[in-house]
């Protein structure tokens, strides 16, 4: 898969999170790297269809193979690489399901 017109490329199951800034994405990768992408939330959702990536926020786009820890009482997740994500209250009960 290309991720950015400069044609760096990469594989879905290395991919932590997909972050949302604005009209712009960050990919958060299980190496460390981090890109800076033209693409919306929406289009990698969309890219991800069916693979294992939950939205759990309007700005958070996860790969649950990648989750450490959910604190239910906080609504965040903890990833691999020290990153964490805020489940939001419209998205709680039904990211949680398909985690589980």
């Amino acid at each position: 898969m290309t991720l950015s017109p400069s044609k760096k490329t990469g594989y879905a199951s290395e991919i932590i999170m997909v972050k949302a800034e604005s009209n712009y994405s960050f990919i958060h990768f299980a190496n460390g790297r981090r890109l800076f992408t033209s693409k919306t939330l929406k289009h990698w959702q969309s890219c991800f269809e069916g693979k294992d990536f939950i939205r759990i926020h309007r700005s958070y786009l996860i790969n649950k193979n990648f989750i450490r820890k959910i604190d239910r009482s906080a609504k965040e997740i903890f990833l691999e690489n020290d990153l964490s994500a805020s489940i939001a209250r419209s998205f709680k009960m039904r990211s949680l399901q398909k985690i589980q």
